[in-house]
């Protein structure tokens, strides 16, 4: 009878250990969600300024090859 009492013991110690890692489990895989989150948002804050930067550079491009025909047509007119 007392080794029953004993193994149900530890039984109950063991159950109320797994429940404890069950708990640091979901407080870790709520934890990582979060720190997922996070970092998407880190990724979307990154991405809207690459394409800014890049907006910015294709308008650079375009000013560029205004300001290149615009050359080329003053010198047309110089040499006519």
């Amino acid at each position: 009878m007392e080794s029953m009492e004993v193994r149900l013991s530890v039984i109950e110690k063991e159950l109320n250990y797994m429940k404890g890692n069950e708990v640091k489990m979901k407080d870790k895989i709520k934890l990582t969600s979060m720190g997922g989150k996070e970092s998407n948002d880190m990724i979307r804050q990154r991405d809207t300024k690459i394409e800014e930067h890049l907006e910015a550079v294709k308008s650079l491009k375009s000013e560029n090859s205004r300001l290149k025909n615009e050359i080329s047509d003053f010198r047309i007119l110089v040499e006519s």
